[in-house]
């Protein structure tokens, strides 16, 4: 019988590879409370009330060598994992309505590189970028720390769906856009979040939120 493709392990080598260095988080697992015709998942940790399924760090420090990833992922039940911006990367938390209104943005202007975007289980956006130096004065855009890594795809999520990049779905084996064209379509996301609120609060019945971007760009 041939053996499931261990898709955790391959992509922590992937992350590694690139120079991201990667955090093992506890995984997932089926529930065995759960039905026999539905598959109900839990948190590793055993905890049902888990305030971050998938997501407690197994590791004080991150892995950087892909040996490591070897030892750690090579099971039958592989951590999630998490990732953080550094120095190949940077990787900025975002709001549901501004990141939403920045994809179409984007999308308006035709890309030659996409950014890997991922929709979170809270239902914010993670958007990923080259590195900048620039200070960001954004309110609702959050720079993703080492202290504070977000669960990046293959992991699952608390539903126990894997994440997946909604753009860029071959990343971290693909180049990255300059962060400043991306921050320039939050920047004007949040404006638009904030001029549809604005309406709404004057004309509830008629202004309304952004529907989400759903096209896939390789």
């Amino acid at each position: 019988m041939a053996r499931k493709e261990n898709k955790l392990l391959r992509a922590t080598r992937a992350y590694i590879e690139r120079g991201i260095a990667v955090t093992p988080a506890s995984p997932m697992v089926p529930d065995p409370a759960g039905t026999s015709w539905r598959t109900t998942w839990m948190c590793s940790c055993g905890d049902r009330y888990c305030a971050t399924p998938g997501a407690h760090p197994l590791a004080t420090e991150p892995l950087t060598h892909v040996t490591q990833a070897s030892t750690l992922y090579d099971v039958p039940t592989p951590p999630n994992l998490l990732i953080a911006s550094g120095p190949e990367v940077a990787i900025w938390r975002v709001p549901l309505a501004p990141g939403s209104y920045a994809m179409r943005r984007l999308e308006q202007q035709r890309l030659t590189i996409w950014p890997p975007v991922m929709r979170l289980p809270d239902h914010g956006w993670i958007f990923c970028t080259a590195p900048t130096k620039q200070r960001v004065g954004l309110a609702d855009v959050e720079l993703v720390s080492d202290d504070a890594p977000v669960l990046a795809p293959p992991s699952r999520g608390p539903n126990g769906r894997r994440l997946r990049w909604l753009w860029s779905p071959r990343f971290p084996a693909v180049p990255l856009p300059e962060a400043e064209q991306v921050l320039a379509a939050l920047a004007i996301g949040s404006m638009d979040e904030l001029r549809v609120a604005g309406a709404a609060d004057e004309h509830p019945d008629v202004a309304s939120g952004p529907t989400e971007p759903a096209r896939t760009r390789r």
